[in-house]
């Protein structure tokens, strides 16, 4: 007998077997949700879901499933000319039924027919009453790069070319197969495989932006080892060099656009050029500011060797950007960024005002 029972004990539905010559049947049961599972071996006569059933004392294997209310859903048995014992059941986390047992003479698994002649052979069966949902990948592809693949949320493990992640998404940053493999919460996995082919991505960079004097020359380079080159100028060579002059005063953008076989790749600087054509180093009253461009510090000497009584810097938009009291020989300007300036010398009795670079 085969029976669901309540909480209490209590069968809510059963099922018998009715033998004619006191043979006795035990069932193998397993679980599907709610549904029961359950296998058993027959032989000689007998009488099962009101279908009575004649073997010989070898008999066959049966599985099945009964649905929550018992009904019975599926019924197979094994088809074995001389005979077939079944040995174990169990059903797999996919809820496909799994039996194994020895059979003899000819028996037929779906398409597949076995022979055991006389003697006994042993058999695996798999009934697959259902198929794991399939779990898709990107077509086979290419790209310049690490590429980010991406499988379907919703599972609760994903493994990557074997490695077991909790991640949907494999970053491959080589060329080869990547296998997927995914289960449900009840481990039952599902797999699909993508071929990737990753070019190395065109990496440069002009690094960043800068400011150069009217009377300097610009070199831009390259590695030189891709194959094409277009440069915002038109140029269409590795390297660029051009002369200030022939850029305009102020802002610049410069642009550069390389192609290999399989990518591409571009970078953008933009250039402040400063026009230092005007710029008096030595005013009439004999004040020098040295060096001029500056980078990290500024002298101021007089020829009368006065000294101001406090310095302001301006930059362009005529904010003070620096105010000093106390002149010492070095002034610090390390703190301004590159740009063209106005200092303002303070003496006693005048206000002399000079044009500063810093690069």
């Amino acid at each position: 007998m085969i029976a669901k029972m309540d909480p209490s004990f209590q069968p809510i539905w059963y099922q018998g077997v009715k033998t004619s010559s006191g043979a006795y049947i035990t069932f193998q049961i397993d679980l599907i949700g709610d549904s029961i599972a359950f296998a058993f071996h027959g032989k000689s006569r007998f009488t099962f879901i009101g279908t009575e059933y004649a073997f010989n004392a070898i008999g066959q294997a049966f599985s099945g499933l009964f649905s929550p209310e018992g009904d019975l859903v599926n019924l197979q048995l094994t088809d074995a000319s001389i005979g077939a014992t079944l040995d174990n059941f169990r059903i797999d986390n996919c809820g496909n039924s799994l039996i194994d047992g020895k059979l003899r003479g000819l028996a037929h698994f779906g398409n597949d027919t076995l022979n055991a002649g006389d003697g006994n052979l042993h058999y695996l069966a798999k009934n697959s009453r259902f198929t794991p949902q399939p779990v898709y990948l990107p077509s086979d592809t290419t790209n310049c790069g690490p590429l980010t693949l991406f499988a379907p949320q919703g599972y609760h493990y994903y493994r990557w070319n074997g490695e077991l992640s909790d991640q949907n998404w494999f970053i491959a940053d080589s060329s080869g197969t990547v296998r997927l493999e995914v289960a449900n919460e009840d481990c039952c996995w599902s797999e699909a495989e993508t071929q990737v082919i990753i070019y190395p991505p065109v990496q440069f960079s002009f690094g960043p932006d800068t400011t150069i004097l009217l009377t300097d020359t610009l070199e831009l380079t390259t590695s030189g080892e891709y194959e094409s080159y277009l440069w915002s100028t038109g140029d269409t060579i590795p390297d660029l060099i051009i002369p200030a002059t022939e850029l305009q005063i102020g802002n610049n953008q410069i642009w550069l656009d390389i192609s290999s076989e399989h990518c591409s790749g571009s970078d953008t600087i933009n250039i402040v050029v400063i026009d230092n054509s005007a710029i008096n180093e030595i005013d009439e009253s004999g004040i020098l500011l040295n060096p001029n461009p500056a980078h990290t510090f500024l002298q101021i000497t007089t020829n009368s060797g006065l000294i101001p009584r406090s310095v302001n810097i301006y930059n362009q938009t005529g904010i003070n950007v620096l105010h000093i009291k106390q002149i010492n020989n070095r002034i610090d300007v390390s703190g301004l960024n590159p740009g063209l300036y106005i200092v303002e010398l303070v003496f006693n009795n005048e206000v002399i005002r000079l044009k500063l670079v810093i690069n």
